[in-house]
């Protein structure tokens, strides 16, 4: 990612922004890419204006707790699910 104007401010590769074009244009996507490459970025950039409810899945139950306590303390209205569940 290249830094952008101002503290903080990120501008988007490419395929973050082809990403979230289609989340705009509500469809569907599945975002696979390495660790580290900015795939919550994504999600970050998009969640503060959603209208509906998103799924954001991760492969630990560490890393599901830290970014839950991260997004509460946005004032993000998050929750979590780990572990079997029945739907």
């Amino acid at each position: 990612m290249t830094p952008g104007f101002g503290a903080g401010l990120v501008i988007p590769d490419l395929w973050q922004q082809d990403a979230v074009r289609a989340l705009q244009q509500g469809k569907d996507v599945v975002v696979q890419a390495p660790t580290g490459s900015g795939k919550t970025y994504i999600f970050e950039l998009l969640y503060p204006n959603l209208k509906t409810q998103a799924v954001f899945t991760v492969p630990t139950r560490a890393l599901a707790n830290d970014k839950l306590s991260e997004w509460r303390a946005r004032g993000w209205d998050v929750g979590i699910s780990t572990g079997d569940v029945a739907l």
